[in-house]
């Protein structure tokens, strides 16, 4: 991963909200759903917002006053994570202008999430995951 590389959250197979500090996701295709808070959260936030990934560092150092090299480290590992998990994709370039965020954690942590399968069963069956490129229902043809 370079610090110029972008990425959003999987939208529309991901949906995400943030509610009082924790970002909770949800993939449609696996029926997973994750926790995710903290700077774990704010990683997020700060990649949907338009940030590099090296912007995501610089930010969380500076206002975190952590050494760089521990941050870029700690994301760098998260975000591959996120990736793994078809909850991130890349961006082909940057979106262009950011936009301001306000971080919700007091304290640095390394980022992490939580992943629950729990209900992926009840998820699937679901016709909401049935979304197709112009949204939800998909309508059957035959």
């Amino acid at each position: 991963m370079d610090d110029k590389d972008c990425f959003r959250i999987d939208e529309p197979r991901v949906i995400s909200e943030l509610m009082d500090g924790e970002l909770v996701l949800v993939h449609f295709e696996s029926g997973c759903y994750y926790s995710i808070a903290g700077v774990g959260a704010d990683v997020c936030q700060l990649l949907s917002a338009g940030y590099t990934l090296g912007q995501v560092v610089d930010r969380l150092t500076d206002d975190f006053r952590q050494l760089r090299s521990r941050v870029d480290s700690d994301v760098r590992s998260y975000v591959g994570r996120l990736a793994q998990e078809k909850l991130l994709v890349p961006l082909s370039n940057s979106p262009g202008a950011v936009r301001e965020v306000a971080l919700t954690s007091s304290d640095y942590e390394p980022p992490q999430f939580e992943k629950f399968d729990d209900m992926a069963d009840q998820l699937l069956l679901d016709p909401i995951h049935d979304m197709g490129e112009s949204g939800w229902p998909v309508q059957r043809v035959g």
